[in-house]
């Protein structure tokens, strides 16, 4: 296979443009949280969550990166594309289900009282001021996690920006 040119330049472009806007609308949501909670708790709360859910993802991406992507990238070309995507979907249906009973025993253990001294060192009632922020991330992580092995499988098949879209 011959890369043209003019297609390497074009796709060149548009990642670094897409990876700029993706940089800025994260400074954005930075700004935005800052407005919205100012400096207090429900800040520190915020980015104590955010900072779970990307550590979360971070560590699907990696194992994801490292060796199910060469694994996969290996069946795809001994075997069929056919037992490619049954091992991507095998795995896709694995990490979900995984990350759904470890966010949700997360949320069990902080709804119940029992995570806080563990999990996140909050009073109580912090917690339930912002219960929304809370609740909202489980489903940002699992979202993320989601979207970073998918984001994986993209690369592998050479569709850069596609990921920088989702």
């Amino acid at each position: 296979m011959k890369l043209n040119r003019e297609t390497y330049k074009r796709g060149a472009i548009t990642s670094s443009t897409l990876s700029v806007i993706s940089k800025l609308l994260a400074f954005v949501m930075q700004m935005l949280v800052s407005f919205y909670y100012g400096a207090n708790v429900g800040t520190d709360l915020f980015f104590y969550l955010y900072g779970i859910a990307i550590l979360l993802g971070g560590m699907v991406q990696s194992i994801n990166s490292s060796i199910l992507v060469p694994q996969a990238m290996y069946l795809r070309n001994q075997q069929s594309i056919q037992s490619e995507m049954k091992f991507h979907n095998t795995f896709l249906v694995l990490f979900s289900a995984i990350s759904l009973i470890v966010l949700f025993v997360l949320f069990l253990l902080v709804e119940s009282g029992v995570g806080n001294c563990w999990f996140i060192n909050v009073e109580e009632e912090i917690i339930q001021q912002h219960i929304v922020t809370y609740r909202l991330f489980y489903l940002l992580a699992f979202l993320l996690i989601v979207n970073l092995y998918l984001s994986e499988i993209l690369v592998s098949y050479r569709f850069f920006t596609l990921g920088l879209m989702c």
